[in-house]
């Protein structure tokens, strides 16, 4: 190892990599989060984040590293991110922040119906993207066990085939650990469930839940056509209470629970996606700000106005609010696991320097901004780089993308049962 090398190591000692997040700058400022884009040192595909690493943001100044090393991490890093900056309470989860997009209002549970695969001695969550389950097979499914929740005056709403919340008096009923599905996939759950006294009412309400779906007839279809049966919920995070609105912040992505987070948390675009961003940068004169009569509607569109629908109890940003901040959460790398799907990995790196030329931010900030912020996540690292409008002539200034990937604990490799 070099002595070059081993300088940038001390640099991010264990204490540096525990302090906060670096403030963005006083002006306009943008964040472009990429959850899913660092991977661990010795994969396959550890290679490809040099070999697409843009050209224009090799002089970017590397301002933080944070790696979590608990034995079992509680959330992703881009969702304690999102946690700290938007400062959501402790118990609730990023995940079931898609309860407002589909017009549900605080508190829910979100659950997500799965299949455990039986292994050698233990049992292991499967990805449930895969399971192809169809919303009339998640209604059937739903309604079977619904005589186990009414006893317990819980309700159980469907709104799309994995998107499933728990309402009614949740705050009675102790769950397992809220840890989301995307950090078990692939691993023993052991290590992602409570045995304690205080769970057992919803252990043994999960339990019914199972024995009543064992012979369910979707199931039994299911089984013809060699399919895995869904035989378990997951236990995603809870929702719980209505925040003070960041109108200071302009929040964008494509996934449900960040577009739940944004109506509940900043100011959500009308267009959620890049087209939302382009708008905020583009008025006026370059400077990044937000349409307030676009959020309005986007908010006041989303959701039924029912009497308990979210339309009621989030209403939208007020008229005079006028973001100077933004932050786009990248899909480039959706739940991709690089172990398992290398392809798909080094496709999200292929595309990443095009999404930055998309946004104007291939050389740096576009007009208007001091600096662009770019934060790389991995399972547990998370490293923050930042371009700024001289950064690009400290050609002695180079950033090498090998230093950036994870160890490879045992536990972020999945499980061969």
């Amino acid at each position: 190892m070099t002595a070059r090398a081993d300088s940038d190591r001390a640099d991010f000692s264990h204490a540096d990599s525990r302090r906060a997040d670096p403030a963005p700058g006083p002006a306009a400022a943008l964040t472009l989060l990429c959850p899913g884009a660092l991977t661990a040192a010795g994969l396959p595909s550890s290679t490809s984040i040099a070999a697409y690493w843009p050209r224009g943001w090799r002089h970017a100044d590397r301002v933080m590293q944070r790696d979590d090393d608990s034995l079992v991490a509680r959330e992703l890093p881009h969702e304690r991110w999102l946690r700290d900056h938007l400062g959501l309470p402790a118990g609730d989860a990023i995940e079931a922040a898609s309860a407002v997009l589909d017009g549900l209002a605080p508190p829910v549970i979100r659950l997500t119906p799965v299949h455990l695969h039986t292994g050698r001695d233990h049992l292991v969550l499967t990805d449930p993207e895969p399971l192809a389950l169809t919303i009339d097979d998640a209604r059937a499914l739903a309604d079977a066990v619904r005589p186990l929740l009414d006893e317990q005056d819980l309700t159980l709403t469907v709104a799309t085939p994995l998107r499933w919340y728990l309402g009614g008096p949740i705050d009675q009923l102790p769950l397992t650990r809220d840890i989301g599905s995307r950090q078990a996939i692939g691993r023993s759950v052991d290590a992602y469930l409570s045995r304690d006294a205080a769970t057992r009412p919803w252990r043994r309400l999960l339990n019914e839940i199972q024995m009543t779906w064992f012979d369910h007839p979707v199931n039994d279809a299911r089984a013809r056509r060699g399919e895995p049966a869904i035989n378990s919920v997951w236990v995603e995070g809870r929702l719980t209470a209505v925040p003070p609105r960041r109108t200071d912040l302009l929040l964008a992505g494509d996934t449900a629970a960040i577009q739940g987070l944004a109506r509940l948390y900043a100011v959500a675009p009308a267009d959620p996606g890049a087209a939302g961003l382009h708008r905020w940068l583009a008025r006026d004169g370059g400077h990044a700000r937000a349409s307030a009569t676009a959020t309005a509607s986007a908010s006041a569109s989303a959701a039924p106005a029912a009497s308990g629908s979210a339309s009621a109890a989030f209403p939208a940003a007020a008229a005079a609010s006028r973001p100077d901040r933004a932050v786009l959460v990248a899909g480039l790398w959706p739940d991709v696991d690089p172990l398992a799907d290398p392809a798909r990995f080094e496709a999200g790196w292929r595309a990443f320097a095009p999404w930055l030329r998309e946004l104007g931010c291939a050389d740096g900030p576009p007009a208007g901004l001091d600096a662009v912020d770019v934060v790389l996540f991995g399972d547990r690292r998370q490293v923050t780089l930042r371009m700024g409008k001289r950064q690009r002539w400290k050609f002695w200034q180079s950033v090498r993308p090998d230093d950036w990937l994870e160890r490879a604990p045992p536990l972020s490799m999945p499980e061969n049962p």
